[in-house]
């Protein structure tokens, strides 16, 4: 029998977990879900969670047959200020055979991150390339000047990997720390 299963709207709000009595609770302000189950796999309208902390966002298709072929996009934000102003909006297509992921990061750092990762269930392996436009350092040490740029490579799969790449620090005011 065929069935369908419609989410429309699943809405969640003021949660609040602690892991044990006097624990630091852990506070979900917001939670959302949409989806669609039917022949054609889940088509996922909104996931969403809010936290003080940053929220998350994903949409995207799910077959969860054979290769379980997927698409979905992503988006993580920081919102407290004590933490590193970024957001990473990500990409992810493709299968058990093969998986694509991008991932942008922009505000407080600016990179890219390519990865391919393939076989993932009987042999899996990856190639992947972080390229690091701006990252600066002292938003997360504010005693190291200057800013951080660069590219790291890997490939490899669970027996062995290789990691090489080339970074860049520049700091005008501080030239001794320049490399």
């Amino acid at each position: 029998l065929p069935v369908t299963i419609a989410l429309d709207k699943v809405a969640l709000d003021k949660l609040v977990f602690t892991a044990a009595p006097g624990d630091k609770p852990v506070i979900v302000e917001q939670a959302r879900v949409a989806l669609k189950w039917d022949q054609q796999g889940i088509q996922l309208d909104e996931l969403s969670v809010v936290m003080p902390e940053g929220r998350f966002s994903g949409k995207g298709n799910l077959n969860p047959v054979g290769n379980y072929p997927l698409s979905l996009a992503t988006s993580v934000e920081t919102l407290s200020p004590e933490l590193p102003t970024l957001k990473i909006s990500g990409e992810y297509a493709g299968d058990l055979h093969e998986l694509t992921i991008k991932e942008q990061v922009t505000g407080a750092v600016r990179a890219d991150l390519q990865v391919t990762a393939s076989q993932l269930i009987k042999a899996p392996g990856w190639q992947g390339t972080l390229d690091i436009e701006k990252l600066l350092p002292a938003t997360f040490s504010p005693d190291i000047p200057g800013i951080l740029t660069g590219r790291i490579k890997t490939t490899g799969n669970l027996q062995q990997a290789e990691v090489s790449g080339a970074l860049s620090l520049r700091a005008d005011k501080a030239v001794e720390m320049n490399w």
